[in-house]
This record gives C-alpha cells, structure tokens and sequence, in this order.
C-alpha cells in the first residue's frame, strides 16, 4: 500500500508526458526502424545491431521534439484551441507554456543528435547528410520561413521523411550501404505515414484555412476527403514493387493489407461520406480521430510487413 501514491504519481507523469509529446504517434518512425533494421539483418549478416537503440532513441526524441515544435508554431498563428484540437495537448490544455514547449522541444533535437552522432560518425558523410536533411525537413514542417504544411508540401515532406528516407537510412546505417531494397520498403510506409497528416488536415482545414493557411486538403477543394482513400491505396498498391523486386513474397504481402484493411474501414467510410454534400461540421465530427486510428493502422500493417520481409 505504501507504494500506491507512488505508482499514481508515475502512471500520471507517463501520461502526461504521453500526451505532450504525442506518443500514439511515435510508431511512425519506430516501425520504419524495424522495417530497416528487418532488410538489413536479411540482406548482410555483419549488420550492426548495437546501432539500433541508440537509433530508436534518437528517433524518439526527435519524433517528440518536432511534435512539440508543431504545436509551438500551431499555437503562436492561433490555429490550435483547445475545443478544436483534439489530438494536440500541450499548449491547448496548458500542459505546458510556449516558452516551455520551445525549450523542451529544441532540447530533444539537441539530445536526438547526440545520440545518433556516434552512428553518423561511424557511417559517414552519405547518412549524416540524409540526417540533418530528415531533421531540417521536420522541423520545418510548421516553423517558418518553410512552413511546408501550410503551402500544401507537408504530406510529401512526410512521405520522404517517414518513409523511403528513413529506413533506407536505417538500412544504411546497419550495414554501411544504401540499397535499393531499403528505399522500396519505406514506399508503403511513407504513404501511410502522409495519410496520418492529411487526415489529420483534413479534420482541421476549416480552421486552417481560417488562420490563412492552404494545405493540401484545403487546396483540393470539394474532392479532398477522397485524398485519404487515395493514399491508403497507394500503400496497398506500392507492395507490388516490393514483390516485382523480389523483396517481398506475394503471399506476404496479404497480410499487411488485410489487416490495415480492417483498421481503416471507418475512416475512408468517414472520408467518402466527407465529401458528400451537407454540413462541414457534421464531416469534421465523423474525422475526429482519424489520425490516431490511422497510425495504429500504420503500426499494425508496418510490423507485418516486418515479418514479411523476414520470412520472403
């Protein structure tokens, strides 16, 4: 009994924490990792497997630092509020202040380098370029002069970032070489990776488009719910490279999209019923969480397509 108030008060830090840095979302860079680090133990058996935790450390903190970046940048034009963000904690429910965020988010860039130098340094100048590429883009997702979200780049950006870019970086960073085979399987990840931000734009391209701000999902007028679908197919669909270059076993290849299939029925049938007339507000609500169910559907399809490449 004496170690209750002690559990509660770590259950709720994890919480907390959770929340601020948004960690239903950190299976977007973890899964490429496995993804990359899967390819590189198949494809070279000198593969460095010490590299991984320092690498899955440095995504982590990266991963949250730009999340909180985000929001920064969110809050600082007026786009997130607290009745109108509900996947975006920090600042809207003042979990922590803006100067809080800046500094906490900087910190964890800072120390995501860090852990990664030693990787960097071992591998060379190829990776370490891609590295600070993969950071500049991140960060740059909201914060200006770039601001890719907000001139409809940011799902393309994330498309590179989480997907071909980062587990042919892992895959590099394993085995001293980029391959082709790396930049494939990131393919269907970073599709699914750039669904988790459109449909998140999608829910939100209101008040974007109130603050001043076109996204993707803004620029596509009327027919953007029918972007969603589009991407999620485009990840069934890139499959087949892998299994044209005979990376990926067709057999292997149901499993990841039977079980996303499952997942994100809801959400495309939310997304197809969007863009049928009627009132905005009443598609916003059926979107409400389609950027968390979409990364566990991310999750799920990245793990078997793990196991996949595995045993192809």
């Amino acid at each position: 009994m004496a170690h209750e108030p002690f559990k509660s008060m770590t259950a709720g830090l994890v919480l907390r924490w959770g929340l601020i840095l948004r960690a239903y979302a950190f299976p977007v860079v973890a899964v490429p990792l496995l993804v990359g680090a899967v390819l590189a133990f198949k494809s070279c058996r000198q593969a460095n497997g010490l590299w991984i935790p320092l690498l899955l450390g440095a995504l982590l903190c990266l991963h949250g630092g730009i999340n909180l970046v985000n929001d920064y940048y969110d809050d600082r034009r007026g786009v997130d509020r607290a009745d109108n963000a509900p996947t975006s904690w920090s600042l809207t429910r003042k979990l922590l202040t803006p100067p809080q965020a800046r500094s906490i988010a900087l910190s964890l860039m800072l120390l995501s380098l860090l852990l990664a130098l030693p990787v960097l340094v071992a591998r060379g100048f190829g990776l370490t370029g891609l590295a600070l590429a993969g950071m500049a883009g991140s960060y740059f997702y909201t914060a200006p002069p770039l601001s890719f979200k907000y001139r409809g780049l940011g799902e393309a950006v994330v498309f590179l970032l989480a997907g071909p870019g980062l587990t042919a970086a892992v895959a590099k960073a394993l085995t001293g070489e980029f391959s082709t085979a790396g930049w494939l399987c990131g393919v269907p990840l970073g599709f699914l990776a750039s669904a988790i931000l459109y449909g998140n734009n999608l829910r939100d391209r209101d008040r974007d488009a109130a603050a001043g701000f076109r996204t993707l999902a803004h620029r596509l007028g009327a027919k953007a719910p029918l972007g969603y679908p589009a991407l999620v197919i485009a990840a069934w669909l890139s499959l087949g490279l892998m299994v044209i270059h005979k990376t990926l076993s067709p057999l292997w290849a149901i499993p990841p999209v039977l079980a996303s299939l499952l997942l994100l029925v809801s959400p495309v049938r939310a997304t197809v019923r969007a863009a049928r007339p009627g009132p905005r507000d009443a598609s916003a609500s059926l979107l409400c969480d389609i950027d968390m169910r979409t990364a566990r559907a991310h999750a799920v399809f990245g793990v078997l397509l793990a196991l996949g490449l595995w045993h192809s």
